[in-house]
């Protein structure tokens, strides 16, 4: 019995179990960029755009599981930018972009290389959504039918990123003279805070209540 309680707490273990709650940005300077609010398919080119999040945070239970992101993954993601990118991906998800991140204290650059030649370590993860799966995570209408890339940063310790004055300003990576393409298309950029779904807990305290229970039987 209790080879099989802790082999269902084993496939407990390798489900993800953190949903992703996203605090879109808001408002931009220079005002009116389509890449403000939740994604919607609808992209803007950058050069110096700084971006600022208001909220309401929304929560986003198949994030993790949409980007195919492991735990470890998820606990370092503070910041998701996605590019559309028509009909095929660089290696690096979103084109070359200079992401400029700060809290009006302290500030770091990021200089995003599409081709990968240098990988920031800043970078958690990238790829390329299928665009019916894009959709269907951020509930698009219609569908898109173009290829969307993504890329999620751990923002270093020293920046606040739920301040208020938390902001974010891009810089195409053609205009910074990084390597690639670097004409991105933004759709949303967003700041993540992600916690144990409720219902995990829920499980993971029922499976360690159930290999104390089995020990006391065996004894």
């Amino acid at each position: 019995m209790r080879g099989i309680v802790s082999a269902l707490c084993l496939i407990f273990m390798s489900i993800g179990a953190h949903a992703a709650t996203i605090d879109w940005s808001t408002r931009s300077v220079p005002t009116g960029s389509a890449a403000l609010f939740a994604p919607d398919n609808i992209g803007d080119t950058v050069s110096g755009t700084k971006y600022y999040f208001d909220g309401p945070a929304i929560d986003y239970p198949s994030f993790q599981s949409a980007l195919g992101l492991t735990d470890a993954q998820m606990a370092r993601a503070d910041l998701v930018l996605f590019d559309l990118n028509g009909g095929g991906s660089p290696a690096g998800g979103i084109e070359s972009t200079q992401i400029l991140i700060g809290d009006g204290v302290t500030a770091t650059t990021v200089s995003w290389d599409e081709t990968l030649t240098t990988i920031a370590p800043e970078a958690v993860a990238w790829g390329t959504f299928a665009p019916g799966v894009y959709g269907a995570l951020f509930g698009i209408t219609p569908a898109p039918t173009d290829k969307i890339g993504f890329l999620i940063l751990d923002v270093p310790a020293t920046i606040a990123v739920s301040a208020s004055t938390f902001e974010v300003a891009l810089v195409a990576g053609a205009l910074a003279g990084l390597p690639g393409e670097g004409t991105p298309d933004f759709d949303a950029l967003g700041r993540i805070s992600n916690v144990v779904e409720p219902s995990s807990i829920a499980l993971l305290g029922l499976c360690l209540a159930s290999m104390i229970g089995c020990r006391r039987v065996l004894r």
